[in-house]
């Protein structure tokens, strides 16, 4: 994987330096900007520094639902189903979407 990733005007220098809300901002951007294969990645790679963000899953959810890797989404979205209704509302309506 590449040390850094340029996209934009902007460039994302990746590594253990940079700070849990730097990875969470990044992805969120990346996601929103339409780029889910490259927030899909940078949010794998942020995973293993910060294996418990939930912004940080939530938006690999988001970026592999894009990429229609529903399967994907869903393992990531179930475990967090039980913790908040709003989770758990998200992973019905993906589980649905899937068995179609």
């Amino acid at each position: 994987m590449r040390d850094y990733y340029h996209f934009g005007f902007n460039t994302f220098y990746q590594g253990a330096a940079r700070s849990q809300a730097e990875w969470e901002m990044i992805v969120k951007q990346l996601v929103d900007e339409g780029q889910p294969l490259l927030a899909s990645d940078l949010a794998k790679t942020a995973l293993n520094f910060f294996p418990d963000s939930l912004k940080l899953k939530q938006s690999l959810a988001r970026a592999l639902t894009r990429v229609e890797a529903l399967d994907e989404a869903l393992q990531i979205l179930e475990p967090l189903a039980h913790s908040t209704p709003l989770y758990y509302a998200t992973f019905l309506k993906m589980e649905d979407e899937v068995r179609k």
